[in-house]
C-alpha cells in the first residue's frame, strides 16, 4: 500500500468562528417583527390570548402559506425575551439590574452601622429617594443590600492582630 497523503489547501481564517450573532445561519425574525409583536401585544392585553413561540410560527405558517424562510421556535423565543425585556423597561422606567444605583449605596453605607429596623430603615428608604411601591425594591432586596453592605462594613473594620 503506497498511498499518499495530499493535504487540501485552506484559506487562511477558514476556520474561524463567525462573529456573534452570525453563527447559526439566517435570522429570519426581523421581517416578521411586526406581526410578532402584534400577537405579544394581543397576549398582553389579554391572558387568554397569549402564545406560545410554538403557536406563534404556526400563526405565521398560516398566514404565509407559501412562505419557506420563516423564523425558527427559538429565534421566536429570543424575540419574545426581547419584547417581554422591553415591556419592563417602559413600565419601571429602569432596568432591575441597575439597582441600586450609587446614591442608593451611600443610603445603605450610612444607615447600615446604626442597626435600625429593617421595616423603618425600608420606609426610610423609600421616603428618602421618593419612590412609589412599583418603583421601590422589594423588601427582600432591600433586606440584602442592607446585609450585603453590613458584611462590607466589618470587613474594613480594624481587628487587631490582622494586617
Amino acid at each position: 500500500m503506497n498511498a499518499t497523503f495530499t493535504p487540501v489547501p485552506f484559506e487562511t481564517g477558514s476556520a474561524r468562528r463567525p462573529k456573534r450573532g452570525a453563527m447559526y445561519g439566517a435570522n429570519y425574525v426581523s421581517q416578521y417583527k411586526e406581526d410578532l409583536q402584534l400577537m405579544f401585544d394581543r397576549g398582553v392585553e389579554d391572558i387568554r390570548k397569549r402564545m406560545s413561540a410554538a403557536t406563534m410560527l404556526r400563526a405565521l405558517q398560516e398566514k404565509y402559506p407559501n412562505e419557506f424562510a420563516l423564523p425558527n421556535e427559538s429565534h421566536i423565543k429570543q424575540a419574545i425575551s426581547r419584547m417581554k425585556a422591553q415591556r419592563q423597561r417602559q413600565n419601571t422606567g429602569t432596568s432591575s439590574r441597575y439597582w441600586p444605583k450609587p446614591e442608593h449605596i451611600e443610603f445603605f453605607n450610612e444607615i447600615a452601622p446604626q442597626n435600625m429596623d429593617i421595616e423603618l430603615a425600608f420606609q426610610e428608604f423609600r421616603k428618602t429617594f421618593n419612590l412609589q411601591s412599583d418603583e421601590a425594591p422589594n423588601m427582600m432586596q432591600f433586606t440584602y443590600q442592607l446585609s450585603k453592605t453590613n458584611k462590607t462594613n466589618q470587613s474594613k473594620r480594624y481587628r487587631p492582630g490582622s494586617y
